[in-house]
């Protein structure tokens, strides 16, 4: 079947768990009265931070950290675009990928 914007359009494009955690976060929003755009940005970032918390973690344990390798890390204008602007998913999934490794 052709869809009127085209072929096989689907305007949303994440894994089906994510719906709920859009629901939470909806919900969240409501309750704390700010608008959804910007308790999802929020926690995207947020989920950034855990997974910067947990890389420095790992490389502390494994005798690989050094500052400034970390430093670039941290400071890396595509995690910093795309969990900060974009307020993309991306950020919630490499957390729990590292806190994996971690535990």
């Amino acid at each position: 079947m052709i869809e009127p914007q085209g072929p096989r359009v689907n305007p949303f494009n994440h894994p089906p768990f994510i719906i709920h955690y859009l629901q939470l976060l909806g919900f969240i929003g409501d309750l704390a009265h700010l608008p959804f755009r910007f308790i999802f940005r929020l926690f995207t970032s947020v989920f950034d931070l855990g997974t910067l918390v947990v890389v420095y973690q790992l490389l502390r344990r494994s005798d690989l950290f050094t500052p400034p390798a970390y430093l670039v890390y941290v400071l890396a204008p595509a995690t910093l675009i795309v969990s900060g602007y974009h307020g993309n998913t991306d950020p919630i999934m490499i957390f729990f990928y590292c806190w994996l490794f971690y535990c």
